[in-house]
């Protein structure tokens, strides 16, 4: 697309800002070009494929729109350009007082600027719809034309801007399945009454004071999961805790626009090891088209992601979830974690490592299976099919940390980084009320955490808040752990209103991958 940029007198104007904007899901998606006219208002815009396009032009961020309502084709001035749409009112706004700067980040990462010199009553315009950020300052106070930009105040000296944008997705539906309950209600109200149902496992281990056996103490969900393994073992347990998810959110699997603008993510653990790689390409290949089949909903294929992240899989998955629903790839995501850590090749595996908990190694873990699944979607999604939110997820972070579990250099430094990730979810609160974390009866992940608390102590966001270990009543539940966490959360908020209105959650999966979110109440 070829064209000059004009003012009303028709005198071509130089150095305006254009984009291409890509629609998406009927809203304005990010842009798929951009260029400045020159010095004879000539510009050039390529789209990388055909679409619906809205065309924007100005002079700074949240500024776009068409200058002089006019936008003609190359070579003599002959009408509007055919295809353009007027998207905002004119309005050129000050000018910037540094060009525009391009970076992308990781999550985590930071952003610093430098001034050079003090400017008074400036403020700073961050975009950040992608995660490329761009940044700008202008003199002034600008109003902001977009919710998409988040302003900071700065005085002279230096900014520091988060990599990832605040998120705001309501939960309108949660679905859980455990030992303790056979959907999300019960086995909450069974969480928060400390009651717990441990059983013996068909697994034995010796005793080396007078060589007998005693059974590994675990939490299998007897009468449920009995005769089913590998693959039939994750789609029956996913299956149950979708079927609560829609009974409890109210919602039809036969409604196919509905979920046609669905994403279906499921947190698996990975490969434990190497005689599972067949197993995990299985899961690949068939878990959520079986699950997806069984449940008879109308989720496109190209919408199905399986995240083998272990504990860090549900946080992780809600992080790429709010990605999407920004970029309006889809309208909502229904996110599902299933584990089960009680068959007899996790058990031997656990095993191995000297992580059960026996009568002669009481600091281990007990294993246990769970699904967890919850709904996600933007509040004005949420407005229009009047739905009722169990909480907002507000804030999420991840990164990589140590895998192995070894030595006490190696926890306090995975200590230190799991208190940076759950640092940098904090900061983005107020106050934080509880705590839901992955303490699952391990010394190393204790130490870590204990490691974490002694920086945490010092935030005052922090101080005061509850702490609330899920495992303590249902093992340790693997991918599942951190759904089951949220779900607990929201019913929290709903069913006790002294519980307080911000809720951290953080997991730690054993590759150390770690990732913490912020709940509030709805």
């Amino acid at each position: 697309m070829e064209g000059h940029t004009v003012d009303e007198a028709g005198a071509p104007v130089e150095g305006v800002s254009l984009r291409l904007v890509r629609a998406e899901a009927g809203h304005p998606g990010p842009p798929v070009s951009t260029a400045r006219s020159g010095a004879d208002g000539a510009f050039t815009l390529e789209a990388p494929e055909p679409g619906p396009c809205s065309l924007r032009a100005g002079r700074g961020p949240g500024h776009h729109g068409l200058l002089g309502g006019a936008l003609f084709p190359a070579g003599p001035p002959g009408g509007p350009l055919p295809g353009a749409e007027v998207v905002a009112q004119p309005d050129e706004g000050p000018a910037p007082l540094f060009p525009l700067r391009r970076v992308e980040l990781a999550s985590g990462g930071r952003v610093t600027l430098e001034f050079t010199e003090q400017i008074a009553g400036a403020s700073v315009e961050v975009l950040v719809p992608e995660r490329n950020i761009e940044v700008h300052l202008f003199p002034g106070d600008l109003p902001l034309m977009d919710r998409r930009f988040r302003p900071w105040w700065s005085s002279p000296g230096m900014l520091s801007c988060p990599s990832m944008a605040s998120i705001r997705l309501a939960i309108t539906g949660l679905g859980l399945v455990s030992t303790i309950g056979n959907d999300v209600v019960s086995a909450c109200a069974s969480l928060r009454a400390g009651i717990t149902r441990p059983a013996p496992l068909d697994f034995q281990v010796a005793s080396s004071e007078d060589l007998s056996v005693e059974a590994v103490m675990g939490h299998p969900m007897v009468g449920v999961t009995d005769g089913f393994t590998g693959l039939g073992l994750y789609v029956h347990l996913a299956s149950l805790a979708l079927q609560d998810l829609l009974a409890y959110g109210r919602l039809d699997a036969r409604d196919v626009r509905f979920w046609r603008d669905t994403a279906l993510f499921v947190g698996t653990s990975p490969v434990r090891d190497e005689e599972q790689e067949d197993f995990q390409q299985l899961l690949d290949e068939h878990l959520c088209a079986e699950l997806v089949r069984r449940a008879g909903l109308d989720i496109p294929p190209e919408n199905r992601r399986r995240i083998a992240l272990g504990h860090a899989s549900v946080l992780s998955a809600a992080n790429e979830a709010a990605e999407a629903v920004a970029r309006g790839r889809v309208r909502r995501a229904l996110v599902l974690g299933v584990d089960s850590l009680v068959g007899e090749d996790e058990l031997l595996w656990l095993a191995s490592l000297r992580r059960l908990k026996t009568p002669e190694h009481a600091v281990g873990l007990m294993p246990g299976e769970a699904a967890a699944a919850i709904l996600l979607e933007s509040e004005t999604e949420a407005r229009l099919r009047q739905a009722t939110p169990a909480g907002l997820l507000t804030a999420v972070t991840t990164g990589a940390g140590e895998s192995e579990l070894g030595s006490r250099a190696r926890i306090a430094q995975q200590g230190l980084h799991l208190s940076r990730v759950i640092e940098e979810t904090a900061s983005r609160a107020t106050r934080i009320h509880a705590v839901y974390g992955d303490l699952n009866g391990e010394e190393a992940r204790a130490r870590e955490w204990g490691m974490a608390l002694v920086r945490l102590s010092q935030m005052t966001q922090y101080r005061g808040a509850r702490e609330y270990w899920p495992a303590t009543c249902m093992g340790d539940t693997g991918a599942a752990s951190g759904a089951i966490a949220m779900a607990l959360a929201c019913r929290n908020f709903i069913r006790n209103p002294a519980s307080g209105d911000t809720a951290l959650i953080w997991s730690r999966a054993d590759s150390g991958v770690v990732a913490s979110a912020l709940v509030s109440r709805a």
